[in-house]
């Protein structure tokens, strides 16, 4: 969680179970613990993240990496 105007922000975007997603259960994304990976490593595809999730996530990008959101896209408002 991170703090701004002093209310708490979060860096986690929970995904839900779907045949689109591949994921086995409910999950959630913590973008608190982000890291760069070469796409050459990744050997798998194990499903899809639904449009519904992207604007959340690309918010707790910014937040993780201090940015306000006045700087956000348009899509986030």
């Amino acid at each position: 969680m991170h703090m701004e105007n002093g209310c708490e922000r979060s860096t986690k975007v929970r995904l839900q179970l779907s045949a689109q997603n591949g994921l086995n259960g409910d999950r959630h994304i913590n973008l608190s613990q982000m890291r760069s990976v070469d796409a050459q490593r990744i050997k798998n595809k194990q499903g899809v993240l639904e449009e519904v999730y992207w604007k959340e996530i690309e918010k707790a990008v910014c937040i993780e990496l201090g940015f306000s959101l006045a700087f956000k896209s348009s899509s986030l408002a």
